[in-house]
Formats: C-alpha cells, sequence, structure tokens
C-alpha cells in the first residue's frame, strides 16, 4: 500500500421424544400390547437446494508485480443455496444441535496461511467464503470455509420447515511470488451440510480456466507532494461553493516490467488525515498553525480529478473501497505514469475569517 504527504496540503503516503411405555402384563392366556407413539418435531434434516453448485472462474487476472501477499487478487459472485429443515424420523435428534457447517474437500492449505487452499499456480491461492443463515441468525454469521472443527456457523437455531438463504464465494489470494500460466480449477469443491446424521449435502464446485498475467511493478515516485496554495484575498470567497483558482499537482508513479501487452488499472483513495471518518468531498482543516497564527474558519479544501471532486474514504487500499476511484489505465513499458488533480479552496459557511488554511490528506493505491 503506497502512502503519501501534502503541505498546505500535504499528502503522506501512509464472516424428548415421548414414548408410551410398551407394556407386557402377564394374565393367563392375555399378552396385551400398548400403541407406540414419536414427537413429530424429533428430528429435522437438512436439504439444499441445489445440490450442487459451481463458481466459475475469471477468463484472466492481471496481478500486479509489487502486489502485497495476502492482497485479493479476484472476488466471485456469490452462489446462493436454499438451506430447509425437514422432517425425517430416521433418526432421534435435536433439531437445535444441527449446525450448519462445510469441509474443502481437496487441496492442502498454503503454508502461513491457515484459511487458504494451494492451487496449481505458484503464488496464488483460494480461499473459500460463507454465510451461514437461520432462525438463529437471520442477518448471516461470515467466515471462511476449512473444516468443521475449525470453522462452522455454531447452532442456528433450526426447527421443522425452516428456511434460510445460504451464500457461498470465492477470493483468488496473492501468497508469493506468482508465475504465469493457466490457473485451473478441476477437482476443487466444498461439501455443506447440517452437522448430523442422514443429512442431505450441498455441494460446490470450481469450473473454467484462468489466464494469469504477470503486470508492472509500481511505486509512488516522491515521499511527499507539497502543493503551495498561495495567499488567496478573502474577498475571493462571495458566498457558499466559492472557491479559490485551483492549483494543479501530480501523484506520479513509477513503473517497470511484466509481461508483453499487460495493463494495470491504479485505484486511489483519499483519506482526510485530520478526520478519518470524512466521507465528503471537502478536506478539513488542521488546527495546527506555525507561529501562534489562528486557523481560517468558513472554508476548506477540495482535490479534484478532471473538474470532479473527490470524496474522501477510509484508509485502506482493498478493492472496493468506499470512495476508491480509478485512476486510469498503465500500459506495460511505460515507466512513468503521471495521475493529475488539482486542490482548490472552497466556501463552507456564511462567513469566513483570515488565518492559515492547511490540510493534510493521505492517499492509498490498489493495483487491479
Amino acid at each position: 500500500m503506497d502512502r503519501i504527504s501534502i503541505m498546505h496540503f500535504s499528502f503522506i503516503p501512509s464472516f424428548p421424544s415421548q414414548v408410551r411405555r410398551l407394556a407386557l402384563i402377564a394374565l393367563p392366556f392375555l399378552i396385551a400390547f400398548s400403541a407406540v407413539t414419536m414427537n413429530t418435531n424429533a428430528f429435522a434434516g437438512g436439504v439444499f437446494s441445489p445440490t450442487s453448485s459451481s463458481i466459475s472462474l475469471p477468463e484472466e487476472i492481471t496481478v500486479p508485480g509489487n502486489y502485497a501477499n495476502g492482497s485479493t487478487l479476484w472476488k466471485s459472485a456469490v452462489t446462493v443455496f436454499n438451506l430447509r429443515a425437514v422432517l425425517n424420523t430416521a433418526f432421534e435428534y435435536d433439531v437445535e444441535k444441527a449446525v450448519v457447517a462445510a469441509n474443502v474437500q481437496s487441496g492442502s492449505k498454503t503454508p502461513g496461511y491457515n484459511n487458504v487452499y494451494s492451487t496449481n499456480i505458484p503464488g496464488i491461492g483460494i480461499r473459500w467464503w460463507a454465510t451461514w443463515r437461520g432462525p438463529g441468525a437471520p442477518s448471516g454469521r461470515t467466515m471462511p470455509i476449512t473444516t468443521e472443527s475449525e470453522n462452522n456457523s455454531g447452532a442456528l437455531g433450526y426447527f421443522w420447515n425452516a428456511s434460510s438463504r445460504q451464500d457461498v464465494w470465492i477470493e483468488l489470494v496473492k501468497t508469493g511470488n506468482v508465475s504465469a500460466g493457466t490457473l485451473t480449477g478441476s477437482g476443487m469443491n466444498v461439501e455443506m451440510r447440517f452437522q448430523c446424521p442422514g443429512c442431505t449435502a450441498g455441494y460446490v464446485n470450481l469450473s473454467g480456466r484462468t489466464r494469469v498475467v504477470v503486470g508492472p511493478s509500481c511505486s509512488v515516485a516522491a515521499s511527499a507532494i507539497s502543493v503551495p496554495m498561495g495567499a488567496v484575498p478573502i474577498l475571493r470567497f462571495t458566498g457558499l461553493q466559492s472557491t479559490s483558482i485551483p492549483q494543479h499537482f501530480d501523484i506520479t508513479l513509477e513503473c517497470k516490467g511484466g509481461a508483453p501487452a499487460s495493463v494495470l488499472h491504479p485505484q486511489v483513495t483519499l483519506t482526510d488525515a485530520n478526520d478519518t471518518s470524512n466521507r465528503s468531498t471537502v478536506l478539513t482543516l488542521s488546527q495546527a498553525t506555525s507561529g501562534g497564527k489562528p486557523v481560517a474558519t468558513g472554508i476548506g479544501i477540495q482535490i479534484l480529478k478532471d473538474g470532479t471532486a473527490l470524496a474522501y474514504g477510509p484508509d485502506s487500499n482493498v478493492p472496493g473501497n468506499t470512495n476508491q476511484w480509478s485512476a486510469g489505465t498503465i500500459v506495460q513499458g511505460v515507466a512513468q505514469f503521471k495521475i493529475p488533480l488539482t486542490a482548490k479552496y472552497v466556501q463552507t459557511a456564511a462567513a469566513v475569517t483570515t488565518g492559515q488554511a492547511n490540510g493534510r490528506a493521505t492517499f492509498t493505491l490498489n493495483y487491479q
């Protein structure tokens, strides 16, 4: 994860049954038997619908050369099952103990990872996920799938004729140096079931093949970026949303390596260093000033890309992070890639007072 600092405005790369008694009564020439009855809710067996499904691998993924180990390379769509608790009188079982669980049936765990399974491509593993739901957990319990003993849902309180949705998906994870090739999912599958005798299982298999391409590796060229905002006359601010003149700056990436014709798609998240919960398009001002000077009020800072103000998000490079945006496309062979941005003051209150107006932001990069 690359982070950077802005001065004046700075960027810093910073889941009992009841039985009536059977009676033998000794009378001359008479043997009397009473009827035997069972509680109809003695056991509910789990049925998955559909009983089997598959997750298709992507046709191609590009792995950036400098992607961190443990990073998610790709996430599948969710495969949905309906799990119903139905009457089964073959066994006597307390339905409150009918735990939903699953097993990865093939493959071995990648050394150093307790829930990632190795594939035929060095440096790429698969992590299985599930969200289990039941009457006792209607919003679901999300957890990785490994073995029943390591990861199961706990008793979800299933009762006769209960029905709940279950979700299963996978992630491709970078676990080491990646070699180009073709990833196959043949033979990889998961078994899901109620953890009880006589239950019907459900299965998820992997299908398809993925071409794995090793892309360029990129890093931020400068450890700090300073954007001088200049001295702005207070008369410039004539009302809400009035602004100063935008100041241009670049985030510059230096890139190398990669397979011929491979590309990267850098994704960026800006974070307000003074208020990490800020999700607006206005950067808050730093309360620290030099020389005991007052802090200006009634204004904030906006960072813009192609004329559009960018919103701030969490300090994370996870794909799909809140307010993450695309910085463009980096083609293999490009040694330097610039992300052009502008910064300007914006009036946020009815009145503006003079003073220092510095801001601090961080940004994180995710290469896809």
